[in-house]
């Protein structure tokens, strides 16, 4: 089994990312584009993904544990 350690640490402080929100969208008919994934930020949208990540605060968070 595979984790991810920054959605491990994201448990613990949330604000390691910031976030936006939008409409994630999966191309299904396109042969071409099949499982391709599109992002438009919408402030209505359904979705919320980070966008950044605090890379410093991350590792020392990651690094304090192991």
């Amino acid at each position: 089994m595979c984790h991810d350690p920054l959605a491990a640490a994201m448990m613990f402080d949330e604000s390691l990312c910031q976030f936006e929100r939008g409409r994630v969208n999966v191309f299904l008919r396109l042969e071409q584009s099949i499982g391709r994934t599109d992002w438009a930020v919408d402030p209505a949208g359904r979705h919320e993904v980070a966008v950044d990540v605090d890379v410093n605060r991350f590792f020392e968070h990651y690094f304090s544990v192991f």
